[in-house]
């Protein structure tokens, strides 16, 4: 006698291994600066996969610049897949904001600054999702630095991603007009800014 099935039927197996695979939508893209960085394991424009305990990382980057600073806070809140790409600190903020900005070297044809995370799915196998510069959205001026945030949004629209911005961490007509300049359906304004960065140390190196 014939056995029907009338809609779905799931046969479960579980006698084999499977991979555990990361969300691709929890990825972070974390740019910033670090100078006492070992530049063999962090070569500046360079997208480098980070999973797991982050320590060892935080000893190569040293106590220098916002990475540091940034892994630590974010690990301090949740664990998190990150594709950190280093940038050079300038002698000057306008510099260091040219570096994160970056674009594509003439000679070699390689990205530089945010256009570095445009190669990471080649690179590392993994595309991010949620692009930060922490401290980096304050020009010279103390006003958010809207030609990173431009850069940055161009980005995240072709990776299909999100920007989440520093606010000016001052007041709240501050914070305001901040909103406006950066209004985007890509960007996220935090304001003031996270709080567990307070009182938070990186490692020594």
């Amino acid at each position: 006698m014939t056995n029907f099935f009338h809609g779905v039927e799931v046969v479960e197996v579980d006698a084999s291994f499977r991979d555990l695979q990361t969300t691709s939508s929890s990825v972070i893209g974390l740019m910033g600066t670090a100078s006492a960085a070992h530049a063999e394991d962090f070569p500046l424009n360079t997208p480098i996969l980070l999973v797991g305990n982050k320590s060892e990382a935080l000893q190569k980057l040293g106590g220098e610049g916002t990475l540091g600073l940034a892994i630590h806070a974010i690990e301090t809140q949740q664990p998190s897949t990150l594709v950190v790409v280093r940038v050079a600190e300038g002698e000057s903020d306008g510099e260091t904001l040219q570096n994160l900005i970056g674009g594509v070297d003439a000679q070699t044809g390689a990205y530089t600054g945010v256009q570095a995370f445009l190669g990471a799915e080649s690179s590392v196998h993994v595309k991010p999702k949620i692009l930060i510069a922490p401290g980096s959205f304050k020009g010279p001026n103390g006003q958010t630095a809207d030609p990173l945030l431009t850069a940055l949004i161009a980005v995240a629209e072709k990776l299909h991603a999100i920007v989440v911005a520093d606010g000016p961490n001052t007041n709240d007509a501050a914070a305001v007009a901040a909103s406006v300049s950066a209004a985007h359906p890509r960007v996220y304004l935090v304001d003031p800014f996270v709080l567990n960065l307070a009182g938070v140390a990186v490692p020594a190196s």
